[in-house]
Order: structure tokens, then C-alpha cells, then sequence
């Protein structure tokens, strides 16, 4: 064989063998996005989209009932508001047990968050991102475990993303 033939076979072992590593690397190649008002979401392997509506977009996991709820408000930060009026809403409701309020912090983002637990036993979850000058409200319902309701809201927040393809404010 000529020395040219072996250089295009080395240059496509080293191209093969980069692109597996971005493949492995990226957090939603090979998995379903949503767009969300200008911003794209990577949808936890769970999950299905239900609805996506407007400033809303609906997960659920149909064979669990597990439910997640994503909103985004207007532009600006309306963290305070937003979680003085879902503590509200909890603690006038009869059927929501043991609210712990606490501050989760994900790749340098801090939410503030809200876990509960309902009549049911199931572990739910209020967190309250400010990201991209814009709040998201990410609701997690019906989850029997508490570790698969933590991995599921920390997959959607570090895979949160601006989509540049759309026009941003």
C-alpha cells in the first residue's frame, strides 16, 4: 500500500473516534428536545411530551404518572413572587404534608425549591429558575422516588438551552 492510503486511513480512525466522543459527551444528541418559548429543553429519557402550549410545556411518564410542568414568565426576574405565591398555595391546601423549602444550586444556578409530600405519599417539587433573563417554574408531581424526581429536574435544568435559530428579547 502507498503511505497516502495509510494517512486516509489514521485521519478516519481520528475523525471516527472524535465524533463517538461528541456523541457521548452532548446531553441531547440521540434524545427528544422541546422548544419552550425560544428555548430548548432535553426531555428525561421517562418522559413523554403531553402538551406544549404557549409559555407551558407538559412531561409525563405514563407508566408511572409522574408529572412534570414547565412554565416561563415574562422577562425578568420574578423568583420572590413566584415562590411566595406557590408557598401560599401549598399551605392553604389540606391534602400537602411536611413543605420543606430549601436553595438547590445546578451548575452554578440557584433555585429555590419547594418539596412536599401529598396525602398520597408521593414526593413532589416547586423549583423557581432564573436563567437567560427569563424565571422558569418547574413543577415535579407524583413521583414515588425522591431520587428519580432529583435526577429528572437536574437533566432539565442543565440541559436548558437558548434555541438561536428564533428571536430572543
Amino acid at each position: 500500500m502507498d503511505k497516502r492510503w495509510i494517512l486516509i486511513i489514521i485521519i478516519l480512525i481520528i475523525g471516527v473516534s472524535c465524533l463517538f466522543f461528541i456523541v457521548d459527551s452532548s446531553n441531547n444528541i440521540g434524545k427528544a428536545t422541546s422548544e419552550l418559548k425560544g428555548y430548548i429543553i432535553t426531555i428525561p429519557s421517562s418522559m413523554n411530551i403531553e402538551t406544549s402550549e404557549g409559555g407551558t410545556l407538559v412531561l409525563v411518564n405514563r407508566n408511572a404518572a409522574e408529572k412534570i410542568v414547565i412554565e416561563i414568565s415574562d422577562k425578568g426576574n420574578f423568583t420572590d413572587e413566584i415562590y411566595d405565591r406557590e408557598l401560599v398555595k401549598l399551605n392553604n391546601r389540606e391534602d400537602v404534608a411536611d413543605i420543606q423549602n430549601t436553595t438547590v444550586v445546578i451548575d452554578k444556578d440557584k433555585m429555590p425549591t419547594l418539596f412536599y409530600k401529598d396525602e398520597n405519599g408521593t414526593f413532589n417539587q416547586i423549583s423557581i429558575l432564573y436563567k437567560y433573563k427569563h424565571t422558569f417554574t418547574i413543577k415535579s408531581i407524583n413521583y414515588k422516588d425522591n431520587n428519580t424526581l432529583n435526577n429528572d429536574a437536574e437533566s432539565i435544568v442543565e440541559s436548558l438551552t437558548i434555541d438561536y435559530k428564533q428571536k430572543h428579547d
